[in-house]
């Protein structure tokens, strides 16, 4: 039920995004002063942030119907939701524009006004990602400072700053108040859905700068500044803004590894796609002569996609070949670790010296 849910909700959303896209095409409807470009994009930019909130409370609901039994369970389920669901809405109207619009429309008439579909797509993913990071950090700046100011002000209308459940008309010690009041005003840190949605942030910025690297080289530049930025942020918000968090042991981050590695792998096949389409570097490897006799020459279409499947399977299998020799855990510490474990068998008596 749940993943049926948010498939009708993915179909819509891809309704809103062709809706869009159509109006670019529509010159009569033009709000005065700004293109129909430009408020598409503009609109792209709000149904974006707008949907993904929409998209993670209702993942959140869902995954607490499913009723799992244990918090790795909903966390692995929610996780799951999350990510698809996020993933699909901010990424489809780039993928929209590089690939849909040139198959629906001929040359003279896709990406108006100026029929440059790599400058749209590059204009656009510097606005979406933008405004993702911008939202993101809004968000995490400005929620936590309200939701401690309501606090605070719910405290002072019940009057009771001098006394945070001490004796009753008896005030407390300096700072007894204060670790109280701290206690009071500060929201807590989920340790089960703060991470994810932190993950998830870092996982849309992920995405970004390996899928759309070919046609907008600054997204690497950008995905730095703001994740400097978001360290301090952090840090601010779990010392300052929220409760001092319990501390869980974890092996590894878990899933999400997969999740990045699946990212880069689609990374490869996206960029590929970019420059041989969109971009268009195939007439380093083939005669430029894509018409002839006013129809499309098919042979060097037919060359052009032979080449998008050559170049994508070979970055995917050099990409292998590295995750293969650059493991992340080295051969000392798998040794090590094995060690450790023979050692743990033979104390307990699992396992003869």
């Amino acid at each position: 039920v749940a993943w049926s849910i948010i498939v009708v909700l993915l179909w819509a959303d891809l309704g809103v995004v062709a809706y869009v896209n159509v109006l670019k095409h529509q010159k009569d409807e033009q709000i005065k002063g700004l293109a129909n470009n430009h408020l598409s994009i503009l609109i792209a930019m709000c149904q974006v942030q707008g949907v993904n909130a929409l998209g993670s409370i209702l993942a959140r609901i869902l995954t607490k119907y499913e009723n799992w039994k244990t918090d790795e369970e909903y966390a692995h389920h929610l996780t799951m939701k999350d990510v698809i669901f996020q993933l699909i809405n901010t990424f489809l109207p780039q993928f929209w524009v590089a690939f849909i619009e040139p198959m629906r429309y001929d040359d003279d008439k896709m990406c108006p006004p100026t029929n440059n579909c790599k400058g749209e797509l590059s204009f656009q993913i510097a606005i979406l990602f933008a405004g993702q990071a911008g939202y993101s950090l809004a968000k995490q700046a400005v929620l936590p400072v309200v939701l401690r100011f309501l606090s605070q002000r719910r405290i002072q209308r019940l009057g009771c700053e001098d006394n945070l459940g001490g004796t009753e008309g008896e005030p407390d010690a300096d700072w007894r108040t204060e670790a109280r009041k701290d206690f009071v005003e500060l929201t807590e840190y989920d340790n089960i859905e703060g991470p994810i949605e932190d993950y998830v942030e870092l996982t849309l910025q992920f995405g970004y700068v390996t899928m759309f690297t070919a046609v907008y080289p600054f997204a690497p530049l950008i995905s730095f500044a703001f994740n400097t930025l978001q360290i301090w942020m952090d840090g601010h918000k779990l010392l300052k803004l929220h409760r001092r968090p319990l501390p869980l042991e974890v092996r590894n981050i878990g899933i999400w590894e997969d999740i990045f590695q699946i990212l880069s792998k689609i990374g490869c096949v996206t960029n590929v796609a970019l420059c041989f389409f969109v971009v268009d570097i195939s007439p380093i490897f083939l005669n430029p002569r894509y018409e002839e006799d006013g129809r499309r020459d098919y042979q060097a279409v037919k060359m052009k996609l032979g080449l998008f499947i050559a170049f994508s399977v070979g970055f995917l299998l050099l990409t292998t070949v590295i995750e293969q020799l650059f493991t992340p855990v080295s051969t000392a510490v798998r040794v090590q670790r094995a060690r450790q474990t023979i050692y743990q068998q033979c104390v307990l008596g699992d396992r003869e010296t």
